[in-house]
């Protein structure tokens, strides 16, 4: 009877120490948890946008700055206008020599390249009319 006894004793202990254990493990999930949502909370605060927007502003003025816009705008405007005709040549030539695979027809991986042309001539003439503004 006796040992009987003991492994119920040992049973019951292990019991309660799974038992403390899953308690132990919820606790620390909940207060990992809170600890996130606060961080989110607590990471913006109204009161530095206003040293964000001067810091973002001389960020911008240092770049523009450092363009030296008005004494070289030509010079970037020439360069954006090759750039651009570039990207135009460079999709022409592309899609004549890799458009066809030979076997199947049109080879389909060539829109990738033609999208990343497009995103060159986008970029250019964007830049060109941000130089315009300035």
């Amino acid at each position: 009877m006796t040992f009987d006894k003991e492994n119920l004793f040992y049973k019951y202990i292990g019991i309660i120490a799974l038992v403390s254990l899953v308690i132990y493990l919820v606790i620390k999930t909940f207060n990992f948890q809170e600890n996130i949502l606060e961080g989110f909370e607590s990471s913006f605060k109204p009161s530095k946008v206003k040293e964000l927007e001067k810091h973002l502003t001389e960020v911008k003025e240092s770049i523009k700055d450092k363009l030296l816009v008005s004494k070289y705008r030509e010079e970037y405007e020439t360069l954006l206008l090759n750039i651009e005709e570039l990207a135009q040549a460079q999709q022409l030539s592309d899609l004549l020599q890799k458009s066809s695979n030979g076997k199947d027809g049109l080879n389909i991986s060539i829109g990738n390249d033609i999208d990343l042309y497009k995103k060159i001539r986008e970029g250019a003439k964007e830049s060109l009319e941000y130089l315009d503004s300035l």
